[in-house]
């Protein structure tokens, strides 16, 4: 089978969050609807899909500051994982930030996902023991 890598629309974004809740993505202050269609309005950030049979089985975001890139919310369905398909919407979102001109990408990884620190590394990541990542969740009411 052929898995189709697209941009999202409004149309897929309630798919995208049923992805995130039943893969092992930690839950986030955005994983809504709202803080969804804000990203697709954003023009320098993309939400990427991995579509098989017209089932969605992968997301990237891929968002650009014109400083850096970021890589978010890489998640594939877990029957369609080891298959390679994180690897292409990581390829296809590096691509994306490679024609913007990006020179750096940044990426999170929760602690104690080896799975995914072992992806990434795997893919030319490195892991930069200088950071701490501070946050606050802002109150948009």
């Amino acid at each position: 089978m052929t898995v189709e890598l697209r941009d999202a629309g409004r149309g897929d974004l309630t798919d995208v969050l049923a992805l995130w809740r039943t893969s092992d993505a930690a839950a986030s202050a955005t994983d809504d609807q709202a803080s969804l269609e804000r990203l697709l309005a954003h023009p320098t950030s993309d939400l990427l899909l991995a579509v098989e049979v017209g089932e969605l089985i992968g997301t990237l975001i891929v968002a650009w500051d014109g400083w850096r890139g970021g890589l978010y919310r890489l998640v594939v369905a877990s029957g369609s994982r080891r298959a390679g398909i994180a690897s292409a919407l990581v390829e296809e979102g590096e691509r994306r930030l490679r024609e913007a001109g990006c020179r750096r990408v940044s990426i999170l990884v929760l602690r104690g996902h080896d799975h995914a620190a072992g992806f990434w590394t795997a893919v030319g990541y490195q892991s930069d023991d200088r950071l701490d990542r501070y946050f606050k969740s802002i109150d948009l009411g």
